[in-house]
């Protein structure tokens, strides 16, 4: 059997999440306990309190906390949820109008004042996600990891407001982004604009003055990881006064990478080089090899081709002291050749 009521006190109207609070503090075994003073038959309640109408899963579920609330507005009644619910409406309405306006496909940040004055309560945290979605912050995301220094930042923002402060800047960062990438530069509890996805890794105190605050986080773009150095590469092409806008606080360091230099592949470079250095030297010996035999055949072959001319004249001039030898009966002519009987015939 399945039971829906509502609870009442006097003019007052619970809402079904204040009741599900008490009975579940309350306990099972107490509740049953007393049911059977009116219902001796029970004997388990395999549910013992569910919303008869299920609110949205909790990832469409924002937060808002708000300050000064007197103890005459009872935040667990009805009556104090419809009225937030009725000024939030006009919050998110402003928001709209201000999309509209300026034709910005960007979020609209509204300041604490003017959500306060719709809320009539100064708001600590405007809106946080209930549940947010995380990309990976391990350490083996290193190399994508940026730096951003800001000033003059609260304390309530890196303890109790961290996650609603981290949320925000992640939505600044990847506006500059994609600022960045307008000026011509190409390149989920993280915040994703316009393409870049901004995930924030931690947020940390600097010890000093001007209550300094450093951001450590990287940027994908359309879901591709950039290098620090290329990430802090694109930042820096934003002038550091529209960076102190965008983000809301004075900057004392833009962007810087936390791994400044790459991973050093210089040894596989050297493996690969090596072997083609030490094949291009031995064709280098080989051909000076070659080179300097060939200029040595080719010497050989010119003496071999002078022989001949040599050898003509050398004739020639025999056959001339041959005709002065067959006048040696002259008188007038001494013996040219010894009478060896050298015999140098034509």
């Amino acid at each position: 059997m399945t039971v829906a009521y509502h609870v009442t006190a006097g003019d007052t109207v619970y809402p079904p999440s204040v009741v599900l609070d008490a009975l579940e503090s309350y306990g099972r075994d107490k509740l049953i306990a007393d049911l059977r003073q009116y219902l001796p038959m029970v004997t388990a309640l395999p549910v013992p309190v569910a919303p008869w109408r299920p609110g949205p899963t909790r990832g469409f579920q924002l937060k808002t906390v708000l300050q000064f609330v007197g103890t005459g507005d009872d935040p667990r009644t009805c009556w104090f949820s419809q009225m937030m619910e009725q000024r939030l409406e006009r919050v998110f309405a402003e928001a709209r109008a201000k999309v509209l306006t300026t034709n910005s496909k960007l979020s609209i940040q509204l300041s604490a004042e003017l959500v306060g004055y719709f809320l009539f309560y100064p708001p600590l945290i405007i809106a946080e996600p209930m549940e947010y979605h995380n990309l990976n912050t391990s350490v083996a995301t290193r190399d994508y990891w940026v730096i951003t220094v800001i000033q003059d930042v609260e304390n309530a923002s890196l303890e109790g407001q961290y996650q609603s402060f981290a949320s925000l800047m992640e939505q600044r960062l990847a506006e500059l982004f994609v600022l960045a990438g307008r000026q011509g530069t190409r390149f989920r509890r993280a915040t994703a604009v316009g393409g870049f996805t901004v995930q924030m890794v931690n947020i940390r105190r600097i010890s000093g003055s001007r209550n300094r605050a450093e951001m450590t986080y990287y940027v994908q773009h359309n879901g591709v990881p950039l290098a620090g150095a290329s990430a802090a590469k694109v930042l820096n092409t934003v002038d550091s006064q529209t960076v102190a806008l965008t983000l809301g606080y004075f900057v004392q360091l833009q962007a810087e990478p936390v791994v400044k230099n790459p991973p050093n592949n210089l040894w596989i470079i050297a493996a690969v080089l090596a072997p083609i250095a030490v094949v291009t030297l031995i064709i280098i010996i080989i051909t000076a090899v070659l080179c300097r035999k060939n200029k040595s055949d080719f010497k050989a072959d010119a003496i071999g081709n002078l022989n001949p001319r040599a050898k003509m004249t050398y004739r020639r001039d025999v056959g001339y002291f041959h005709q002065v030898s067959a006048s040696q009966s002259s008188p007038w002519y001494p013996s040219v050749f010894p009478s060896s009987g050298l015999n140098c015939g034509i």
